[in-house]
Protein backbone atom coordinates (compact mmCIF):
# COMPACT_ATOMS: atom_id res chain seq x y z
CA UNK A 1 0.00 0.00 0.00
CA UNK A 2 1.44 3.43 -1.13
CA UNK A 3 1.60 6.28 2.13
CA UNK A 4 -1.23 8.67 1.68
CA UNK A 5 1.56 11.17 2.25
CA UNK A 6 3.67 9.63 -0.49
CA UNK A 7 0.71 10.11 -3.15
CA UNK A 8 0.42 13.93 -2.04
CA UNK A 9 3.44 14.52 -2.42
CA UNK A 10 3.79 13.68 -5.89
CA UNK A 11 0.44 15.02 -6.71
CA UNK A 12 1.43 18.62 -5.27
CA UNK A 13 4.82 18.14 -7.83
CA UNK A 14 2.51 16.80 -10.76
CA UNK A 15 0.09 19.67 -10.82
CA UNK A 16 2.37 22.44 -10.48
CA UNK A 17 3.83 20.43 -13.45
CA UNK A 18 0.66 19.76 -15.19
CA UNK A 19 -0.28 23.54 -15.21
CA UNK A 20 2.95 25.08 -16.86
CA UNK A 21 2.70 23.05 -19.72
CA UNK A 22 -0.94 23.15 -20.63
CA UNK A 23 -0.66 27.28 -19.67
CA UNK A 24 -0.65 29.95 -22.59
CA UNK A 25 2.52 30.57 -24.27
CA UNK A 26 2.29 34.38 -22.91
CA UNK A 27 3.65 33.10 -19.67
CA UNK A 28 4.83 35.86 -17.49
CA UNK A 29 8.96 35.21 -17.22
CA UNK A 30 11.51 37.31 -16.65
CA UNK A 31 15.31 36.68 -16.76
CA UNK A 32 17.64 36.33 -13.35
CA UNK A 33 20.99 35.32 -12.36
CA UNK A 34 19.78 32.85 -9.61
CA UNK A 35 16.22 31.37 -8.83
CA UNK A 36 16.01 30.87 -5.01
CA UNK A 37 13.80 28.40 -3.66
CA UNK A 38 13.37 27.10 -0.36
CA UNK A 39 16.81 25.44 0.93
CA UNK A 40 18.15 25.61 -3.00
CA UNK A 41 19.20 28.50 -5.29
CA UNK A 42 20.04 27.55 -9.14
CA UNK A 43 21.22 29.38 -11.84
CA UNK A 44 18.95 29.24 -15.13
CA UNK A 45 20.29 27.21 -18.13
CA UNK A 46 21.12 29.63 -20.97
CA UNK A 47 17.95 31.08 -22.54
CA UNK A 48 15.66 29.48 -19.62
CA UNK A 49 13.70 32.44 -17.76
CA UNK A 50 11.65 32.34 -14.31
CA UNK A 51 8.11 31.72 -14.76
CA UNK A 52 6.67 34.77 -12.83
CA UNK A 53 3.14 33.82 -13.87
CA UNK A 54 0.34 33.11 -11.11
CA UNK A 55 -0.90 30.77 -13.49
CA UNK A 56 1.84 28.81 -12.80
CA UNK A 57 1.09 27.65 -9.23
CA UNK A 58 4.35 26.74 -8.58
CA UNK A 59 4.45 25.09 -4.99
CA UNK A 60 5.41 27.37 -1.79
CA UNK A 61 9.27 27.47 -2.08
CA UNK A 62 10.24 25.93 -5.35
CA UNK A 63 10.59 27.51 -9.11
CA UNK A 64 9.89 26.92 -12.18
CA UNK A 65 11.95 28.07 -15.21
CA UNK A 66 11.21 27.36 -18.61
CA UNK A 67 12.22 28.32 -22.61
CA UNK A 68 9.87 28.52 -25.64
CA UNK A 69 10.63 28.69 -29.40
CA UNK A 70 9.41 27.08 -32.80
CA UNK A 71 9.95 23.60 -31.40
CA UNK A 72 7.75 23.97 -28.44
CA UNK A 73 8.20 24.44 -24.25
CA UNK A 74 10.86 23.18 -21.92
CA UNK A 75 10.23 23.53 -18.33
CA UNK A 76 12.56 23.05 -15.40
CA UNK A 77 10.49 22.44 -11.93
CA UNK A 78 12.22 22.18 -8.88
CA UNK A 79 9.75 21.89 -5.61
CA UNK A 80 10.55 21.18 -1.65
CA UNK A 81 8.94 17.70 -1.57
CA UNK A 82 7.30 17.14 1.67
CA UNK A 83 8.34 13.21 2.66
CA UNK A 84 10.98 11.96 4.74
CA UNK A 85 13.80 10.59 1.88
CA UNK A 86 14.58 7.35 3.94
CA UNK A 87 11.38 6.58 2.43
CA UNK A 88 12.54 6.70 -0.87
CA UNK A 89 16.16 5.10 -1.10
CA UNK A 90 15.09 1.82 -1.74
CA UNK A 91 14.10 0.40 -5.88
CA UNK A 92 10.58 -0.26 -4.48
CA UNK A 93 10.22 3.38 -3.17
CA UNK A 94 11.67 4.77 -6.40
CA UNK A 95 9.65 2.86 -8.77
CA UNK A 96 6.44 3.46 -6.87
CA UNK A 97 7.13 7.29 -6.94
CA UNK A 98 8.04 7.20 -10.43
CA UNK A 99 4.51 5.44 -11.21
CA UNK A 100 2.76 7.95 -9.17
CA UNK A 101 4.14 11.00 -10.95
CA UNK A 102 3.79 9.31 -14.44
CA UNK A 103 0.28 8.55 -14.01
CA UNK A 104 -0.23 12.12 -12.08
CA UNK A 105 0.95 14.07 -15.17
CA UNK A 106 -0.17 11.84 -17.82
CA UNK A 107 2.85 10.26 -19.26
CA UNK A 108 4.24 6.27 -19.94
CA UNK A 109 7.08 5.53 -17.26
CA UNK A 110 10.07 4.65 -19.59
CA UNK A 111 12.57 3.20 -16.74
CA UNK A 112 13.72 4.74 -13.41
CA UNK A 113 16.40 3.80 -10.63
CA UNK A 114 17.94 4.37 -7.60
CA UNK A 115 20.94 5.89 -7.98
CA UNK A 116 23.54 5.66 -5.21
CA UNK A 117 26.08 8.49 -4.51
CA UNK A 118 28.26 9.74 -1.66
CA UNK A 119 26.42 12.95 -1.51
CA UNK A 120 22.86 10.34 -0.76
CA UNK A 121 21.06 8.32 -3.22
CA UNK A 122 18.15 9.92 -5.69
CA UNK A 123 15.37 8.61 -7.61
CA UNK A 124 15.48 9.09 -11.48
CA UNK A 125 12.75 8.29 -14.18
CA UNK A 126 12.35 8.88 -17.51
CA UNK A 127 8.92 9.54 -18.89
CA UNK A 128 7.19 9.47 -22.56
CA UNK A 129 4.83 12.04 -23.22
CA UNK A 130 4.17 10.92 -26.63
CA UNK A 131 5.60 11.40 -29.66
CA UNK A 132 6.58 15.16 -29.11
CA UNK A 133 7.51 15.31 -25.53
CA UNK A 134 9.65 13.41 -23.02
CA UNK A 135 10.23 14.18 -19.40
CA UNK A 136 12.77 13.74 -16.43
CA UNK A 137 12.09 13.53 -12.84
CA UNK A 138 14.62 13.39 -10.54
CA UNK A 139 14.01 13.38 -6.27
CA UNK A 140 17.52 14.83 -4.31
CA UNK A 141 18.27 14.96 -1.31
CA UNK A 142 19.63 18.64 -0.62
CA UNK A 143 20.81 18.24 3.11
CA UNK A 144 18.47 16.82 5.62
CA UNK A 145 15.60 17.99 2.74
CA UNK A 146 14.44 16.45 -0.42
CA UNK A 147 13.47 18.16 -3.47
CA UNK A 148 11.52 16.91 -6.94
CA UNK A 149 12.87 18.07 -10.10
CA UNK A 150 10.77 17.69 -13.06
CA UNK A 151 11.41 18.72 -16.15
CA UNK A 152 9.48 18.44 -19.77
CA UNK A 153 10.63 19.41 -23.18
CA UNK A 154 10.97 18.50 -26.77
CA UNK A 155 12.00 14.61 -27.86
CA UNK A 156 14.49 15.63 -30.07
CA UNK A 157 16.48 18.51 -28.01
CA UNK A 158 19.67 17.77 -26.45
CA UNK A 159 20.20 20.99 -25.29
CA UNK A 160 17.14 20.85 -22.95
CA UNK A 161 17.84 17.25 -21.60
CA UNK A 162 21.35 18.79 -20.88
CA UNK A 163 19.66 21.64 -19.32
CA UNK A 164 17.61 19.51 -17.21
CA UNK A 165 20.92 17.19 -16.35
CA UNK A 166 22.79 20.32 -15.43
CA UNK A 167 20.20 21.85 -12.75
CA UNK A 168 20.33 18.30 -11.20
CA UNK A 169 23.95 18.07 -10.71
CA UNK A 170 24.04 21.95 -9.51
CA UNK A 171 21.18 20.59 -7.07
CA UNK A 172 23.68 17.60 -6.07
CA UNK A 173 26.91 20.28 -5.68
CA UNK A 174 26.65 21.88 -2.53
Amino acid sequence: MVPIVLVAAVAIAGVALLLLERAPSTMKMERVEVAEGKGFSIAPPPDYLLIVDSRAAVPEGGIALGRENEAGRATIVVVPYPVEHDELVTEQGCQTVAKLHAKQVGAQLVASKLVVRDSGSSCTASLSEGPSAVGTMVLQPIGKDTVMLTCRHPRDSVRDADACDAVAKALRTP
